[in-house]
């Protein structure tokens, strides 16, 4: 491992580290290295508690979209029970919608790989990269890999970061298609990785680890860090109050 992450105590990275990173680096600093977690929006645990359900219903097809959607809410119920978003209750409401076309969409594919734990692991080496980018897969079948991503708007293309995303996992696993699925309350579509956004995506994830590995290389110090880096508190990234304090005493605004 280089000494540039190990001073810091990273061993490893992600495609949301990464991701993070090239976005908004100031949260990165803030998160990785001084280690200010803010609480979770309603709409991610939203995507999580989905996620379990549908994966319930792929791997059992007698279970109904009903007994999948019983697995899904109580799960984002206990964790948005103290969660002060003031769209918790519509983004609970699109749960059971969405449940019911993923398994419309996706059971027709059959069963997914079952993995040892509760879901793929993946780990790539990137050149000029010393430490892995670790990942987990949502389903792995016999051609093809699919990501679950829950939206209130279906999109019409992938974002940047999913396709930083799905060409992690295509590097790890190059014998696969690599699929993302997006579904909301009322429709769904499927979005395949091309050679081309693979090659660009690729390119991106190279660059961006490498620098930060070159960052991180310059100081021991946290704080000498943070000094370097640009902040916004208008990024998404600080819309927890209690990150924007945090970023307001590290930063300085």
């Amino acid at each position: 491992m280089s000494k540039a992450f190990e001073q810091h105590g990273i061993d490893h990275l992600s495609s949301s580290q990464i991701n993070t990173w090239i976005a908004a680096p100031s949260y990165w600093v803030l998160n990785k290295l001084m280690g200010v977690k803010g609480s979770m929006g309603c709409a991610a645990h939203r995507g999580t508690a989905t996620e379990s359900g549908v994966s319930a219903g792929l791997f059992d097809h007698a279970l109904s979209a009903e007994d999948c959607t019983g697995i899904a809410l109580p799960l984002y119920d206990r964790a948005t029970a103290l969660n002060g978003d003031p769209n918790r209750d519509k983004e609970r409401a699109a749960i059971p919608g969405m449940v019911e076309i993923a398994l419309q969409e996706l059971r027709p594919r059959g069963v997914p790989i079952r993995p040892n734990g509760d879901q793929h692991k993946i780990e790539i080496q990137l050149e000029g990269v010393s430490v892995p980018i670790v990942g987990y897969l949502d389903w792995m079948y016999e051609t093809e890999v699919i990501d679950l991503k829950t939206t209130l708007r279906v999109p019409s293309q992938m974002s940047e970061s999913h396709l930083r995303q799905a060409t992690i996992y295509k590097v790890a696993i190059p014998d696969k298609r690599n699929r993302f699925f997006y579904t909301s309350d009322k429709k769904s579509v499927m979005h395949t990785l091309n050679r081309e956004q693979y090659d660009k995506a690729l390119t991106e994830i190279t660059g961006a680890a490498r620098r930060l590995e070159r960052f991180l290389s310059l100081s021991t110090d946290r704080h000498e860090l943070a000094a370097m880096v640009p902040h916004s508190s208008e990024s998404f990234y600080f819309s927890d109050s209690a990150v924007k304090a945090e970023a307001v005493k590290v930063f300085g605004y």
